[in-house]
């Protein structure tokens, strides 16, 4: 309840006014006669400033949690979901390592009878609330342990702890912390809550009847390859009815074919960039998803998007359709009820709490709060390219093989070159571009416990929302890959981490175009290569650290 990512969660309050990127709750240090409870924030800069107002949201959710709990409703609610979701993991869990499990078995033996023990530690069995509300009684300022990482400020009195020679200073609190964590002079429950119902959990667990394998595939103890149920120049679908796993579950993978975003390391930024504004909104839906057994994933290739949707059959739809709205119209900007971020803003935009759809985004260029989250995330990509070029020089070589060797591959120096001088305008018009005016084209893949109606709605919601006008064949991006000529080519290379001491060899043999009787032959002739190659060139010679 307190470690939640949901609507109405601490984490969500905390993202939402930037001071937070993750947070954990649950049982530190635990032994029979008693236990830490820890929560730990992993704050950003912004947040480490406000590291007090921090503190006392913490307090005030804690608080929040009683006062929902208080009433036996909401409780009832809360304790029903929380077991619906114990009850899914525990039916549908994935088989374990035999000797691991077993040794868990025999170890749940010494806490609960043997009838209980697959059952009881996995399931909730009841849902005390007078208990639960007890237990965050003892939850106070005057309880608290406060460990605060940082770049050292200034610390006086500076010690070291004798094992590691980590430094660290004891600090006293400021005054009135401990009244302040208490009695927050912030807005009752700033907004949090108990987790709402969420609208991932499945209810219906029918399977479908699985397809006749064809007798050619039956012989062969081979899977039915999926169908091709259309190809339209908007959309593609393929789609395989798979249930021999007993599942009532179904997975959608989607590529979204946009040409913009592989002509140039401008285009290819702008979809990263795009991405992880996305990703940053899709957080709250995402964590719904996974406590209901699913789960969502986008990014960025060199082809345009890749997206998925993996859960039971039953919500993926409304899965589909939640990450496809989000995709179609992210917020760069988040409405506040911050005075001055509020002030602000109304001095350059009309409209800051509503949703801001893509073609809105850019009339709050200079806004206060848009500008500051696309800064944010424009500096987490800045900082992670600026890494790429001190990764190690196997990944290095690696990665330029593949620059030079494909029609589309960008460098992280080319991919910083274009993301400096990048504005919330630019990303604005990019995401209005390429949802209202390229010409784009999905292909999707359906597999699982859904028919063939079921695929192809879903595949023309996805068209709908994400295709403006469909993209010919010939223009659908393709990948590329240069013809060596059966010549022998050598490129010696300086890693530009001039203090790297490491060096690598990255070798290409270039087989041509493969049928898929030779595709598969050289899968296996790599399988068998590779214990024999590892074993010489790293056991015996001696040669590197890294082979493979």
């Amino acid at each position: 309840l307190l470690g939640g990512e949901a609507k109405g969660s601490l984490l969500a309050l905390l993202i939402e006014k930037g001071w937070a990127d993750g947070l954990v709750a649950g049982a530190g240090d635990a032994e029979d006669d008693y236990s830490i409870f820890e929560v730990r924030v992993a704050c950003t800069p912004a947040g480490m400033e406000k590291w007090s107002q921090v503190v006392s949201h913490v307090f005030t959710a804690i608080r929040a949690i009683k006062k929902g709990l208080n009433n036996g409703t909401e409780a009832a609610r809360v304790g029903r979901m929380i077991q619906h979701v114990d009850e899914l993991n525990f039916d549908y869990k994935e088989e374990e390592e035999a000797s691991g499990y077993t040794s868990d078995l025999a170890g749940n033996l010494h806490q609960y009878e043997a009838s209980d023990a697959l059952r009881g530690p996995a399931v909730t069995s009841g849902f005390n609330a007078t208990r639960l509300a007890g237990l965050l009684a003892r939850m106070t300022p005057q309880r608290l342990l406060l460990l605060r990482a940082d770049f050292a400020r200034n610390l006086t009195k500076v010690q070291k702890e004798k094992w590691y020679g980590t430094e660290y200073a004891e600090l006293a609190l400021p005054a009135g912390s401990l009244e302040e964590w208490s009695y927050p002079g912030v807005p009752s429950d700033g907004g949090l809550s108990l987790p709402e119902a969420n609208a991932f959990l499945p209810s219906d667990f029918k399977l479908l009847a699985q397809p006749k394998r064809a007798a050619a595939s039956a012989a062969a103890g081979a899977a039915e390859p999926p169908q091709l149920l259309f190809n339209r120049s908007s959309g593609t679908l393929w789609h395989r009815t798979e249930t021999s796993f007993g599942l009532p579950m179904a997975t959608m993978q989607l590529s979204w074919a946009v040409p913009r975003v592989g002509r140039s390391a401008r285009g290819a930024v702008l979809a990263q960039m795009l991405e992880l504004c996305v990703r940053e909104q899709l957080r709250a839906i995402s964590y719904d998803a996974g406590v209901a057994g699913s789960a969502v994933a986008l990014g960025s290739s060199t082809s345009g998007f890749e997206l998925s949707a993996y859960g039971y059959s039953q919500r993926l739809e409304t899965l589909l359709d939640t990450m496809l709205d989000n995709v179609r119209r992210p917020r760069l900007a988040r409405a506040s009820t911050d005075r001055h971020t509020a002030t602000h803003a109304c001095n350059t935009a009309t409209h800051i709490h509503l949703p801001w759809h893509l073609s809105q985004v850019v009339n709050l260029e200079q806004g206060y709060k848009g500008t500051k989250r696309f800064q944010e995330q424009k500096t987490r990509l800045l900082r992670a390219l600026a890494d790429a070029a001190k990764q190690a020089p196997n990944a290095y070589a690696a990665q330029l093989s593949q620059h030079l060797t494909r029609r589309t591959h960008w460098l992280p120096e080319q991919l910083l070159a274009a993301l400096k001088p990048l504005k919330m305008a630019d990303l604005a018009n990019f995401g209005k571009a390429i949802t209202t005016d390229d010409r784009t084209s999905v292909e999707g893949l359906v597999l699982g416990n859904l028919d063939a109606a079921r695929a192809e709605k879903m595949l023309s919601a996805a068209s709908a929302k994400l295709v403006a006008q469909p993209l010919h064949f010939a223009e659908r991006p393709r990948q590329g890959v240069v013809d060596l000529q059966q010549q022998a080519l050598v490129l010696p290379v300086v890693h530009p981490n001039k203090d790297e001491p490491n060096s690598a060899v990255q070798l290409a043999v270039q087989f041509g175009r493969l049928g898929p009787k030779q595709a598969a032959t050289a899968e296996l002739l790599s399988d068998m290569l590779g214990q024999p190659f590892f074993n010489e060139l790293r056991t015996h010679q001696q040669l590197g650290y890294i082979v493979g």
